[in-house]
């Protein structure tokens, strides 16, 4: 170090002829050599770990993510830079987000973001890199990160009071035509479970129930090929609020949407459901079909969604 101090003193002696001038011009060198060298070694020792508070959102939920640094804590204060992208899986979007805070000796361990997501849809969040100033702020060392969380936001779901009011009706009128272990005829039962002698008696169709009697799986199909981007929550909250009746009713269900089918029967599966969804492809036909497939779709426009569920007949 000695050594380049007194060849730049020289070499500003020769070309000024001041030696002051030298000394100080030679000084400032070092000192930026100096700090760039430190940078270097700071660049290894610094590392970031985040932990997500919830990975599973509603929408209009607030994401929060403690962000750690690891590593060596600067003598002085700087201004660091986390940089990180978001991309939704289902919209194919990506954003650039920074996050700009104070780091040094007298700074907290960790560093909170807060990030409110309005959208239903898979997110990927994508740390890039911690930028940070050296000791004399002319030099930026930017760390490369190389970390990615995934966050689900599930959509809306709406209770649908106005359908379960009619249910309940339905119910309550055929209450007077049921006796134990005999309920009335649907179309799909079976002809061999048909209570002939009562039908004799009665003119109408019933059949015995079985112990393990479960309801026939009701097939759902989920497109969006006609729907622009800034409907797909209300399309999926639709969908999420006629599933979750059926749930309710102890109806299981096989959701087809792209290429796949997923057979639905406990409220527990829909953050695998729901992420399988946004990861697939719904703009191309659904693969298979079935006689009596329920389509989701959106009512008129300027129709709240709310509304919608509420009138919907299935």
């Amino acid at each position: 170090m000695y050594f380049f101090f007194i060849i730049l003193s020289i070499v500003y002696w020769l070309l000024y002829w001041n030696w002051i001038g030298g000394c100080l011009t030679a000084s400032l060198f070092l000192v930026l050599i100096f700090s760039i060298y430190s940078a270097v070694k700071e660049k290894q020792q610094m590392g970031l770990t985040v932990e997500l508070k919830e990975r599973i959102l509603i929408e209009n939920d607030v994401l929060e993510a403690a962000c750690k640094i690891d590593g060596r804590r600067f003598l002085n204060t700087r201004r660091c830079e986390l940089e990180y992208v978001i991309e939704s899986v289902l919209r194919g979007k990506k954003r650039k987000k920074t996050i700009r805070f104070p780091w040094g000796k007298l700074e907290k361990d960790q560093i909170l973001m807060k990030r409110k997501f309005q959208e239903c849809d898979l997110y990927k969040i994508r740390f890039v890199s911690l930028k940070w100033r050296d000791l004399t702020g002319l030099y930026t060392v930017k760390k490369e990160l190389f970390m990615e969380e995934e966050v689900l936001v599930m959509p809306k779901r709406f209770p649908l009071e106005a359908m379960n009011d009619k249910l309940q009706k339905i119910r309550l009128e055929e209450e007077g035509f049921e006796y134990d272990g005999i309920r009335m005829y649907h179309p799909g039962d079976r002809l061999s479970r048909i209570h002939w002698k009562l039908f004799a008696g009665k003119g109408e169709l019933y059949v015995r129930k079985s112990e393990d009697e479960t309801a026939d799986p009701t097939a759902i199909a989920l497109d969006i090929s006609d729907l622009k981007k800034k409907q797909y929550s209300d399309y999926f909250s639709v969908f999420y609020s006629v599933s979750g009746f059926l749930l309710d009713e102890g109806i299981p269900q096989k959701i087809f949407f792209g290429e796949s089918c997923y057979f639905l029967k406990s409220f527990e599966q829909y953050e695998e459901l729901f992420t399988k969804i946004f990861r697939e492809n719904l703009k191309q036909p659904i693969a298979e079909s079935e006689q009596d497939m329920i389509k989701i779709t959106l009512g008129s426009r300027g129709q709240n969604v709310e509304d919608y569920v509420y009138d919907m007949e299935l």
